[in-house]
């Protein structure tokens, strides 16, 4: 049995397998505001989808900076009651190991998902937070850069994080939780075209940096503002156009929508052990 954790800063999915391909059951979650409710739930759910035990290995995807060495968490914007800790200090179970949710989600798309039949593909999660991947097929294998890419600065603005400290960056821009602090309403709520457009303006200049320094074949977007998928695109190919440098590039919605984090811990597990 393997278990495959997605912790997100909304939702917390958990689920296991028996053959790395298949979800034998899954749990869904709210993410706890605190660490010890958090660990408590982890502990609850794994016990719910894996009620026999006999777990060779826990892949749990969690979205920031962690140190593999020192299994600790370094810094994690969206769960600061992490920062410094170690890694059992949210769950203290033999064979588990952690990674970022953004290349678990990257994974599951480029195997199984809207980037199955590219060989370069750039993951890049709208949701709470902006994270990416950067995802190289190659004789049958996968190599991945990891990056951060929605700390990367597109303006000067005075808008700042409260915890990197860095101004005008994409994540300040269009995130979910940016969305609703700039237009004061939820993404998944908002038809205003106005607001879309202007989103879609500062996405766009992410997406020619993605395009200048990864140079990938796919650009698929991922998370919940991704759902609105549809709305924004058509402005972010209006303003794709005004430049004439870039040639324009294949942009995807993620085909496995919110359980692409858990079935990118399937494939993970499976390069691992292979």
């Amino acid at each position: 049995m393997y278990i495959s954790i997605d912790m997100g800063a909304t939702n917390t999915r958990v689920a296991s397998t028996e053959d790395l391909e298949n979800i034998l059951e899954i749990k869904k979650f709210k993410t706890a505001p605190d660490l010890s409710e958090q660990s408590n739930l982890l502990l609850e759910a794994i016990n719910k989808v894996a009620p026999k035990g006999n777990i060779q290995k826990i892949v749990i995807g969690v979205p920031g900076k962690i140190d593999l060495e020192t299994r600790k968490f370094v810094n994690l914007p969206n769960f600061p009651y992490l920062n410094s800790k170690n890694f059992t200090d949210l769950i203290d179970v033999d064979n588990t190991i952690f990674t970022n949710d953004a290349l678990l989600g990257g994974l599951a798309e480029a195997e199984i998902g809207s980037g199955a039949e590219y060989g370069i593909i750039a993951f890049i999660t709208l949701g709470t937070g902006v994270g990416g991947v950067r995802i190289q097929k190659e004789n049958g294998s996968l190599s991945y850069f990891m990056a951060e890419p929605g700390h990367q600065i597109i303006t000067r603005s005075d808008r700042f994080s409260d915890i990197t400290g860095l101004s005008g960056t994409l994540e300040l821009h269009v995130s979910g939780k940016s969305f609703k602090e700039i237009y004061g309403k939820n993404p998944e709520d908002c038809e205003d075209e106005e607001i879309w457009r202007d989103y879609s303006y500062f996405l766009t200049m992410g997406l020619i940096n993605i395009l200048a320094l990864w140079n990938p074949e796919v650009i698929i977007f991922g998370g919940s503002v991704s759902n609105k998928f549809n709305t924004f695109m058509p402005f972010v190919v209006e303003e794709f156009s005004k430049q004439r440098f870039f040639d324009p590039v294949n942009v995807k919605q993620a085909k496995l929508g919110d359980d692409s984090g858990v079935y990118g811990g399937f494939i993970f597990l499976k390069n691992l052990i292979k």
